[in-house]
C-alpha cells in the first residue's frame, strides 16, 4: 500500500479510484440481493440475478475490444463505465420490476466486463518492470480488503437505512471514481529501460519463450485452478449445512479463513516473492494452494480444516498477482494486454459456472472429497505440465 503512495500521480489517483469503486462493487452485493427478494419474495429471482451479474464476463473478449473500435480511448473507456453504472445504480432505486432489475444488473456487469481489461492495460503503462508486481499486490490487497469491508459496511447500512440507501452509495461511489479518473493519462507509456536492466533475471526469461504461449500456459492453470478453488464457494455453505449443527457460524468461520488468507498473502508478497522469477513461484505457490484444497477436502469436517482455507486464500492472492504481472509483461502494448484481461476475465466465469455446476452434481458429503480429489489432481497436472514445458525450453 505505501508502495502505491509513494509511487507517480496516476498510480495513486488509480489507488484512490479503484478503492471508491470497489466499495460500490462489494455493497451491492448484499443489497441487490435483498432488493430483489423485497420486491419478489422470490428465491429463484435472487438466483437469477447472480446469473446476470456473470453473464456478460463470458463475452469479455468480444465485449472489452468494442471502445477500441469505436475510437475511445482506454482511460475514457473506464470513465464512462463508471459514469453509466453511477447511472444505473440510481435506477434500481425507482424501479418495481424484477425483469427491469434483471437488465440493470445485466448493464452494470457489463460495464465492469469492459472496465477490468481497460485497468489492467492503464495500470500496466503508468508502471514499469521495477516496481509492477509490488503495485499489483497493493491493489490485489485493496481488492481483497473491500471484500471484506464492502459487505459489513452495506450490510450495515441495509439494516439502518434499507437497500436504496446503500444503492445512492454505490451511485455516488462511481461517480466519485469517473471524477478522480479525468486527471489520469491515458497515452503515456513509462520509460522501462531501467526497470528492465535492475530486473534482467526475473524478465528476460519472457524473451526466451513464446510469448504467446506462456500466456496460455498462464491462463490455462488460471481457469483449471480457478474451477478448483470456485468449487469453494458452493462447497463451503453445503458443508457447513450437512456437517456442522451450528452452520451459519461454522460457515463464517471457514468464510473468513479463506478472506484472511487473502489478505495475509498480499501482506507477505512483498516480503518473500517481490522480485523473483514469476514462472516459478507462480508454479509454486499454485502447488502449495491445490496441496492445501486437496487437504481440506478431506479434513473438511476437523480442526485444522480452516488453516488449510487459509493458505488456499494465501496461495490464492499471491498466485493472482503473480499471473497479472505476467500478462502485464508479456503484452507488447495496451491492446494486446486489454485481450490478455479480457480472455482471462471470460475464463473467470466459465470457471465459476462449471465449478458450480460440478458442485450441484455432487450433492452428497460424501462425494464432496472426491470432487475435491479430481480437480486438485487435475490442476495440479496442468501446473506441471506447464512448468515441465517451460523448464525445458529455458
Amino acid at each position: 500500500m505505501f508502495t502505491v503512495l509513494r509511487a507517480s500521480r496516476p498510480v495513486r489517483v488509480l489507488y484512490i479510484a479503484r478503492g471508491i469503486s470497489e466499495i460500490g462493487n462489494w455493497c451491492a452485493n448484499i443489497a441487490l440481493p435483498m432488493l430483489i427478494y423485497e420486491v419478489t419474495h422470490d428465491v429463484s429471482a435472487t438466483a437469477l440475478m447472480v446469473c446476470c451479474r456473470f453473464a456478460p464476463s463470458l463475452f469479455s473478449v468480444a465485449l472489452a475490444q468494442l471502445p477500441q473500435k469505436m475510437g475511445i480511448e482506454t482511460l475514457q473507456a473506464m470513465r464512462l463505465a463508471d459514469l453509466i453504472r453511477a447511472g444505473l445504480f440510481v435506477c434500481y432505486i425507482f424501479v418495481d420490476s424484477k425483469w427491469s432489475m434483471f437488465a440493470i444488473t445485466c448493464a452494470v456487469s457489463l460495464c465492469r466486463t469492459v472496465e477490468m481489461p481497460c485497468f489492467y492495460s492503464l495500470l500496466r503503462a503508468n508502471t514499469n518492470s521495477i516496481n509492477r508486481d509490488v503495485i499489483n499486490n497493493s491493489f490485489g490487497f485493496l481488492q481483497n480488503l473491500m471484500m471484506v469491508l464492502g459487505p459489513v459496511a452495506g450490510g450495515f447500512v441495509v439494516a439502518q437505512f434499507g437497500a436504496e440507501a446503500v444503492l445512492a452509495l454505490d451511485a455516488l461511489s462511481f461517480a466519485a471514481s469517473f471524477w478522480l479518473l479525468r486527471d489520469v493519462p491515458s497515452v503515456i507509456e513509462v520509460n522501462d529501460k531501467e526497470g528492465i536492466s535492475k530486473n534482467e533475471k526475473n524478465r528476460t526469461a519472457f524473451s526466451d519463450l513464446s510469448a504467446k504461449h506462456l500466456a496460455i500456459g498462464f491462463l490455462l492453470i488460471d481457469i483449471s485452478s480457478g474451477v478448483a478453488f470456485g468449487s469453494l464457494n458452493s462447497l463451503l455453505p453445503a458443508i457447513a449445512q450437512l456437517q456442522f449443527d451450528s452452520s451459519s457460524i461454522q460457515y463464517g468461520f471457514l468464510q473468513s479463513s479463506l478472506t484472511i488468507g487473502l489478505l495475509f498473502g498480499n501482506t507477505i508478497y512483498g516480503r518473500l516473492i517481490s522480485g523473483s522469477d514469476c514462472v516459478k513461484s507462480y508454479c509454486f505457490v499454485t502447488y502449495l494452494a491445490l496441496g492445501a484444497y486437496l487437504a481440506f477436502g478431506y479434513r473438511y469436517a476437523s480442526g485444522i480444516s480452516f488453516i488449510f482455507l487459509f493458505i488456499v486464500g494465501a496461495g490464492n492472492a499471491i498466485q493472482d498477482v503473480l499471473l497479472i504481472t505476467s500478462l502485464q509483461d508479456l503484452a507488447r502494448d495496451g491492446s494486446e494486454s486489454i485481450s490478455l484481461f479480457s480472455i482471462r476475465e471470460s475464463l473467470q466465469s466459465v470457471a465459476v459456472v462449471i465449478s458450480t455446476l460440478l458442485v450441484s452434481l455432487f450433492t452428497s458429503i460424501a462425494m464432496f472429497s472426491i470432487l475435491v480429489t479430481g480437480l486438485g489432481v487435475f490442476s495440479i497436472m496442468m501446473v506441471v505440465m506447464f512448468q515441465l514445458n517451460y523448464l525445458r525450453k529455458t
